[in-house]
């Protein structure tokens, strides 16, 4: 995601990551550019599928082979955000999270999923 470099240090309150972690050749790198750009106390919110696919190889009639290099995109977010909230995606592989830039998260912080 070579967008963040645009962006200044601490300069975004939110951040929606849906569906794309798991597929960038680097994901640590990306999470730490995630982290460096939201502010304090700011948020993460991430769509993210349980498996990680990245592309390998290409196979004879052009379609991507994708593999699951078995990097846990969401075990590596948790080392640098504090997880608010998750959860899983009606019957899917997929977890919506929330997380937030700090170790000191407010007991009664809460957020409706209605939409879910």
């Amino acid at each position: 995601m070579k967008y963040f470099k645009d962006f200044l240090s601490e300069s975004i309150n939110i951040a929606f990551c849906i569906l794309v972690l798991q597929h960038t050749q680097d994901p640590q790198k990306e999470i730490d550019n995630l982290y460096n750009v939201i502010v304090p106390e700011g948020y993460l919110v991430l769509v993210n599928e349980k498996k990680r696919l990245v592309p390998s190889d290409v196979d004879r009639n052009n379609y991507v082979i994708w593999n699951d290099d078995g990097f846990d995109v969401e075990a590596a977010i948790r080392e640098k955000f504090k997880e608010i909230e998750s959860r899983p995606y009606i019957n899917s592989d997929i977890d919506i999270l929330l997380f937030q830039k700090t170790n000191n998260v407010p007991r009664n912080f809460s957020y409706t999923t209605n939409a879910l």
